[in-house]
């Protein structure tokens, strides 16, 4: 497989954009937005006893300019995580629909603009209008597991498995 991609900086508060700018063998891929995160290696100190760090890449924010739609996204899905207590199975990222809905209508995130996010919150993850999981599952970043959705990306699940 031949491909071009390209690495765009961070500037300001906004995430490094990977952008794939020649593929001969497949389609073109949609362009990724990550973030560095500094997390300590266990075990290792460096000379003055401070734990030595590196870098992982994290699942960061499209620019409210580049987003096709006000879809929930992976970063709300990853703190609605955080807010359940981070829960895993089989040593990946679980979250459960009502944990979801919690999240969605705490946040104020609804399905369509103008609904109130309560009279919408099923909308959000269940049904022909629930755009907001249906992404993440055509992505191929979350499936269906038990009551809920388990993180099934590598980089993404053991990115967030990083952090705990």
């Amino acid at each position: 497989m031949d491909i071009e991609i390209s690495v765009i900086p961070a500037k300001g508060d906004k995430s490094i954009e990977i952008v794939q700018r020649k593929s001969k063998d497949a389609e073109m891929a949609a362009p990724v937005y990550v973030d560095l995160e500094s997390v300590a290696i266990p075990g290792w100190f460096d000379e003055d006893g401070e734990a030595v760090t590196s870098a992982v890449v994290v699942k960061g924010e499209v620019p409210e300019s580049k987003q096709k739609d006000k879809s929930l996204g992976f970063a709300d899905f990853e703190k609605a995580w955080w807010s359940s207590g981070a829960e895993e199975r089989g040593g990946a990222p679980y979250l459960t629909k009502s944990v979801m809905r919690d999240y969605a209508v705490a946040n104020g995130i609804s399905n369509f603009s103008g609904a109130l996010a309560a009279g919408s919150r099923r909308n959000l993850i269940d049904g022909k209008n629930a755009r907001y999981i249906i992404n993440l599952l055509d992505a191929k970043l979350i499936e269906v597991h038990e009551n809920g959705w388990i993180v099934i990306d590598p980089g993404t699940a053991s990115g967030m498995m990083l952090k705990k």
